[in-house]
């Protein structure tokens, strides 16, 4: 993996610790926390662009930067490329929220530089033109009076991100090539494609659940148990995901008329669009069940979270700020 953004972060941490490994830890972990609240803030700056209510773009970061599965992101230091790549793609979805609503110039050399920063923070960062479509949609949607609305150049911050987020991955993809490692596969799916098709709504699910019920978070990942519990499970899964789908585009259908039926159908998209890379089944696969890939997709799920609760919002996150503090003992080393 080449990821000079994220390293280059880890080595300021070196550089200022002085190389003393206790000193290291603290600055790491110090420095995750703080990555992890400015990327909360760049949601919150997201959404209130795109024209959410202040109590729902609130209520979804406060239920971002407290959700216990993203500790791992945090606490564990290589988790950093999570940080970094969330924080450059909620600031990238910004500026593109904004353009819509304001034009100007500036997100046309923007959007592309923030998109490429955070691609080489976390290649799945590679979802973010999906996210930026989404989000032009979402504002003209939430804001139709708003004066960008007639701005023609909406779309080319869109096109640009998407041609550099493109020539990005075929940067790591020929990296990894190069490496050898294109050949190899992730634990649990070695095995033929229609046992990782088999696999997919699986995964989808299981993170469905992390999302909504993150109980017994487990740092290890037995993958093989997983995955197998995934196949055999298919059925299930499957019905998950088809109603997840089917909610979208009835909460879409909904919104034309609707801004809470809006904010649903896109938060749920966006969830699905962000955990794509992990759920590919054709080889090399990302496909995986590690907590810290909802960086990019729980955002997603606390839109519509908060949309549907509203001002009852502070009880879940209550409740995972507690569940959060607790988790963070299984990063302690």
């Amino acid at each position: 993996a080449y990821l000079p953004v994220a390293h280059l972060s880890l080595y300021g941490d070196l550089q200022i610790s002085g190389g003393d490994p206790g000193v290291v830890s603290a600055v790491a972990h110090g420095h995750g926390a703080v990555l992890h609240w400015f990327a909360a803030l760049a949601m919150f700056w997201w959404l209130r662009g795109v024209g959410l209510r202040r109590s729902w773009s609130l209520g979804a970061a406060a239920l971002f930067a407290a959700h216990p599965a993203l500790v791992e992101s945090v606490g564990w230091v290589a988790g950093r490329k999570d940080l970094l790549s969330g924080l450059l793609g909620f600031l990238c979805l910004g500026v593109v929220a904004r353009q819509c609503r304001r034009g100007g110039r500036a997100a046309t050399w923007l959007v592309p530089l923030l998109g490429v920063l955070a691609m080489y923070a976390k290649a799945t960062a590679v979802v973010l033109p999906v996210m930026a479509a989404a989000t032009v949609y979402w504002t003209r949607t939430l804001s139709p009076s708003d004066a960008g609305r007639k701005q023609v150049g909406v779309w080319l911050p869109v096109a640009l991100l998407l041609v550099v987020t493109l020539a990005a991955a075929g940067h790591h993809f020929t990296i990894a090539a190069a490496e050898g490692v294109m050949d190899s596969s992730p634990a649990g799916s070695g095995a033929g494609l229609g046992a990782r098709l088999a696999q997919v709504p699986g995964v989808y699910a299981h993170y469905l659940y992390t999302a909504l019920a993150p109980f017994g978070l487990n740092v290890l990942y037995p993958a093989d148990q997983a995955f197998e519990a995934f196949r055999t499970g298919m059925l299930v899964s499957s019905l998950v995901l088809v109603v997840w789908i089917a909610a979208v585009g009835l909460a879409a259908v909904v919104g034309r008329k609707s801004n809470k039926a809006c904010v649903v159908s896109t938060g749920l998209f966006l969830a699905l669009a962000a955990l794509a890379p992990f759920n590919t089944a054709f080889p090399p696969s990302a496909i995986a069940v590690a907590d810290r890939y909802l960086y990019l997709a729980l955002p997603g799920f606390a839109v519509a979270a908060a949309a549907l609760l509203g001002r009852f919002t502070v009880l879940p996150v209550l409740v995972l700020a507690v569940l959060a503090g607790l988790r963070t003992q299984d990063f302690r080393s």
